[in-house]
């Protein structure tokens, strides 16, 4: 995709005249997969896989297909990086973010308050409502719709995923997503990495945040 967007001398001419903070390659390949995801135009569309099925093949019509759909979508993908940011949540990084919380609570019973910056759609706040398999062991919510795993090297076990009560949850965003918005929705899809089983924990996540 990257590739793509480089060798497009109109759609890169474009790009670069976003601000540098608004990530501009990121922005113009989620827009991209925005529109193929919301128009379904094909070849391009059965490149890309949605939640819960296989990923899709990948072979040399890609390049030369999503080339034909960026010169034919220029304005309608520099509308949409006109108006959006790129937002990008892989909750798998939760399992980290509380095997460390359950390393360094200093009471399993005192509530504490989770702030994540950057929060997108708020998924970075849920750490107790996942499902957690460690290795061996799995942790948490036990009907989480939303389970991660974690492979463990070395010969040290780590903490048991107990988390405190979480007290409060905040966000802080420069462009908050809300979930009750299906358009919004679609987005953060689309900001996603292109492989089937980011999307499924993306899916996932949403129905345990709503």
């Amino acid at each position: 995709m990257f590739r793509v967007i480089a060798a497009h001398d109109d759609l890169l001419g474009s790009l670069t005249r976003l601000p540098s903070d608004r990530l501009p390659a990121l922005l113009a390949s989620a827009a991209v997969r925005f529109l193929v995801r919301r128009d379904r135009p094909q070849p391009l569309a059965a490149y890309f896989p949605e939640p819960g099925q296989a990923q899709p093949r990948f072979d040399d019509g890609f390049c030369p297909a999503t080339t034909a759909f960026i010169s034919v979508h220029h304005e309608d993908i520099m509308a949409e990086c006109a108006r959006r940011r790129y937002q990008m949540n892989e909750v798998a990084r939760c399992t980290q973010i509380a095997l460390g919380i359950a390393a360094n609570a200093t009471s399993r019973t005192e509530p504490i308050g989770l702030v994540d910056l950057g929060t997108g759609a708020g998924l970075g706040l849920q750490l107790d409502r996942y499902r957690y398999h460690v290795g061996r062991r799995a942790f948490g919510a036990r009907e989480s719709a939303l389970r991660l795993s974690c492979q463990v090297r070395g010969s040290h076990e780590p903490p048991r995923i107990d988390l405190p009560p979480i007290a409060e949850r905040v966000g802080i965003d420069i462009a908050p997503i809300d979930l009750g918005d299906p358009v919004a929705t679609s987005w953060l899809l689309a900001c996603a990495p292109p492989e089937a089983s980011a999307l499924s924990r993306l899916v996932a996540a949403i129905e345990v945040t709503e």
